[in-house]
């Protein structure tokens, strides 16, 4: 996922423990008695971990794995990704597997730009995908939990005006404040979530006029600021917001100069270490059951893998030395 992405997927990871229930209930229509914490570092993951994975228990039904994955723009290779960790999940837990993927972005999803299932001469595999703009609003506005209620912001307004559901938002988060829910990390998720939408600027109004105070540096108003203190300068008497964007822009500039260095350091580390992971991967598959009795192939381990039939070839022969 690309940088400027990592911020949605970050918000949706830190809230998912508080509001996976709800949501399964409400969008996935799925029972859930009980969730079991299971490890999320599958041992032949390539590139990431799954945004949410839980072993569901049921009283009365068998036990599943459920996998959920946050998405916020399209992506043609999303059925063969959600397709090789099906394959490692129930490999590796042997249960059943439920799959969904939620869209939070704003572009228009087709099967060209966004399959959701792959179908070959000897394969075929979907998973679910959910706009979450196609559930209304109110779905997440009725919860007593901040997490799901700023979830609103990427609903379905219907005939609402921007500016009354932002309000709306505001004064759910505003009471559950009075509950004892402090509700300046909501905020800052919130405008986060609203650049999706494009409605940072209708937020800003609506705090303004319900004289709810709060500071972020991510702000639009911190941007503002930031931008028209690096034209004016040292000049005197500017606005508070540019102020503020000068100084800590300042700040931030030098921290991130002093951290070049690591993070360069970090990228060939890693870059090897994908390498080797790679590989580690590709020598599983081709020792596993699924390649030995025929279920997938040379040709399907290179798809999965994200290499190449002469690469995995190559692999093979080697373990046959």
């Amino acid at each position: 996922m690309a940088k400027q992405y990592k911020q949605y997927d970050k918000i949706f990871k830190e809230n998912f423990e508080e509001t996976i229930l709800p949501l399964a209930r409400k969008i996935l229509g799925l029972p859930i008695d009980q969730l079991e914490e299971i490890p999320d570092e599958l041992h032949l993951t390539l590139e990431r971990k799954p945004d949410l994975l839980k072993k569901v228990i049921l009283k009365d039904g068998p036990d599943y794995i459920l996998h959920i994955e946050v998405q916020t723009k399209p992506e043609k290779g999303m059925a063969m990704r959600m397709h090789l960790y099906y394959v490692l999940l129930q490999h590796t837990y042997q249960l059943p597997v439920k799959q969904y993927v939620f869209y939070i972005g704003s572009e228009t999803l087709s099967p060209t730009n966004m399959p959701t299932f792959i179908k070959e001469e000897k394969l075929t595999f979907s998973y679910d995908l959910l706009h979450l703009q196609s559930f209304p609003y109110h779905t997440f506005l009725v919860s007593d939990k901040p997490e799901e209620v700023i979830l609103a912001i990427l609903g379905d307004f219907g005939k609402q005006k921007k500016q009354n559901v932002i309000d709306d938002i505001l004064t759910k988060l505003q009471k559950l404040e009075a509950k004892g829910k402090r509700i300046e990390k909501y905020l800052r998720q919130l405008e986060v979530l609203s650049k999706l939408r494009n409605l940072q600027k209708e937020i800003i109004k609506s705090l303004e006029q319900m004289a709810i105070v709060y500071e972020l540096e991510t702000d639009i108003r911190y941007q503002q600021g930031l931008k028209e203190g690096e034209k004016r300068g040292e000049k005197i008497g500017v606005r508070k917001g540019e102020k503020i964007g000068k100084k800590r822009g300042e700040k931030i500039g030098e921290k991130r100069g002093e951290k070049i260095g690591e993070k360069r350091g970090e990228k060939i580390g890693e870059k090897r270490g994908k390498a080797k992971q790679l590989h580690a991967v590709v020598i599983s598959m081709l020792q596993s059951d699924l390649y030995k009795n025929g279920t997938i192939t040379i040709t399907q381990v290179a798809q999965l893998t994200g290499t190449t039939e002469k690469y995995v070839k190559q692999v093979f022969n080697e373990l046959k030395k």
